[in-house]
Protein backbone atom coordinates (compact mmCIF):
# COMPACT_ATOMS: atom_id res chain seq x y z
CA UNK A 1 0.00 0.00 0.00
CA UNK A 2 2.88 2.35 0.75
CA UNK A 3 4.30 1.81 -2.74
CA UNK A 4 0.91 2.63 -4.21
CA UNK A 5 0.79 5.89 -2.29
CA UNK A 6 4.33 6.82 -3.32
CA UNK A 7 3.56 6.06 -6.97
CA UNK A 8 0.37 8.15 -6.72
CA UNK A 9 2.33 11.14 -5.44
CA UNK A 10 4.89 10.74 -8.21
CA UNK A 11 2.10 10.52 -10.78
CA UNK A 12 0.73 13.85 -9.55
CA UNK A 13 4.21 15.38 -9.92
CA UNK A 14 4.42 14.13 -13.51
CA UNK A 15 1.00 15.56 -14.34
CA UNK A 16 1.87 19.02 -13.06
CA UNK A 17 5.29 19.16 -14.74
CA UNK A 18 5.39 22.22 -17.00
CA UNK A 19 6.58 21.83 -20.56
CA UNK A 20 9.98 23.49 -21.08
CA UNK A 21 10.00 25.93 -24.01
CA UNK A 22 12.90 24.15 -25.76
CA UNK A 23 10.93 20.87 -26.07
CA UNK A 24 8.27 20.35 -28.71
CA UNK A 25 4.77 19.46 -27.56
CA UNK A 26 4.77 16.00 -29.15
CA UNK A 27 8.02 14.97 -27.45
CA UNK A 28 6.86 16.26 -24.07
CA UNK A 29 3.48 14.52 -24.32
CA UNK A 30 5.17 11.29 -25.38
CA UNK A 31 7.48 11.43 -22.34
CA UNK A 32 4.60 12.31 -20.03
CA UNK A 33 2.48 9.45 -21.38
CA UNK A 34 5.27 6.92 -20.84
CA UNK A 35 5.94 8.19 -17.32
CA UNK A 36 2.24 8.16 -16.40
CA UNK A 37 1.90 4.62 -17.78
CA UNK A 38 4.80 3.45 -15.61
CA UNK A 39 3.31 4.91 -12.44
CA UNK A 40 -0.24 3.78 -13.30
CA UNK A 41 1.05 0.24 -13.65
CA UNK A 42 2.56 0.41 -10.17
CA UNK A 43 -0.54 2.00 -8.66
CA UNK A 44 -2.92 -0.56 -10.13
CA UNK A 45 -0.59 -3.41 -9.15
CA UNK A 46 -0.40 -2.28 -5.53
CA UNK A 47 -4.04 -1.42 -4.93
CA UNK A 48 -5.28 -4.25 -7.16
CA UNK A 49 -3.31 -6.77 -5.14
CA UNK A 50 -4.96 -5.61 -1.94
CA UNK A 51 -8.45 -5.87 -3.42
CA UNK A 52 -7.77 -9.24 -5.04
CA UNK A 53 -6.12 -10.67 -1.91
CA UNK A 54 -8.98 -9.80 0.39
CA UNK A 55 -11.61 -10.63 -2.20
CA UNK A 56 -10.14 -14.06 -2.82
CA UNK A 57 -9.75 -14.74 0.91
CA UNK A 58 -13.42 -13.94 1.41
CA UNK A 59 -14.40 -16.09 -1.57
CA UNK A 60 -12.18 -18.97 -0.40
CA UNK A 61 -13.71 -18.89 3.07
CA UNK A 62 -17.26 -18.88 1.72
CA UNK A 63 -16.60 -21.68 -0.77
CA UNK A 64 -14.47 -23.81 1.63
CA UNK A 65 -11.60 -24.06 -0.88
CA UNK A 66 -8.66 -26.30 -0.11
CA UNK A 67 -5.66 -24.77 1.61
CA UNK A 68 -3.32 -25.76 -1.20
CA UNK A 69 -5.48 -23.89 -3.74
CA UNK A 70 -5.60 -20.81 -1.50
CA UNK A 71 -1.80 -20.85 -1.17
CA UNK A 72 -1.31 -21.33 -4.92
CA UNK A 73 -3.59 -18.42 -5.79
CA UNK A 74 -1.95 -16.26 -3.10
CA UNK A 75 1.51 -17.04 -4.41
CA UNK A 76 0.38 -16.33 -7.98
CA UNK A 77 -1.03 -12.94 -6.95
CA UNK A 78 2.17 -12.12 -5.09
CA UNK A 79 4.45 -12.94 -8.02
CA UNK A 80 2.21 -11.09 -10.49
CA UNK A 81 2.30 -8.08 -8.17
CA UNK A 82 6.07 -8.33 -7.85
CA UNK A 83 6.52 -8.58 -11.62
CA UNK A 84 4.27 -5.57 -12.24
CA UNK A 85 6.14 -3.60 -9.59
CA UNK A 86 9.52 -4.40 -11.15
CA UNK A 87 8.19 -3.49 -14.60
CA UNK A 88 6.86 -0.22 -13.19
CA UNK A 89 10.22 0.66 -11.64
CA UNK A 90 12.09 -0.12 -14.85
CA UNK A 91 9.66 1.89 -17.00
CA UNK A 92 9.78 4.80 -14.55
CA UNK A 93 13.59 4.72 -14.60
CA UNK A 94 13.56 4.85 -18.39
CA UNK A 95 11.16 7.81 -18.25
CA UNK A 96 13.46 9.61 -15.77
CA UNK A 97 16.45 9.04 -18.08
CA UNK A 98 14.44 10.38 -21.02
CA UNK A 99 13.43 13.42 -18.97
CA UNK A 100 17.06 14.13 -18.12
CA UNK A 101 18.06 13.73 -21.77
CA UNK A 102 15.29 16.07 -22.92
CA UNK A 103 15.91 18.61 -20.16
CA UNK A 104 12.61 18.11 -18.34
CA UNK A 105 12.62 18.87 -14.62
CA UNK A 106 9.79 16.69 -13.33
CA UNK A 107 10.42 17.16 -9.63
CA UNK A 108 9.54 20.83 -9.77
CA UNK A 109 11.48 23.75 -8.34
CA UNK A 110 12.57 23.69 -4.73
CA UNK A 111 10.20 25.38 -2.33
CA UNK A 112 11.25 28.84 -1.27
CA UNK A 113 11.80 29.42 2.40
CA UNK A 114 9.68 32.08 4.07
CA UNK A 115 11.34 35.46 4.60
CA UNK A 116 13.07 36.04 7.89
CA UNK A 117 13.53 39.24 9.88
CA UNK A 118 16.90 39.81 8.17
CA UNK A 119 15.20 39.76 4.75
CA UNK A 120 12.61 42.38 5.71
Amino acid sequence: MIFGILWSIRKLEIRRTPQPPQIDTAGFEQWQGRALFAYNLGIFACFGKIVLDYGFQYFAGRMQLSWSLVRAVGATLFFLWLGALVASVLLARRARLDAARLGIESRGPAAESPPTEKDV
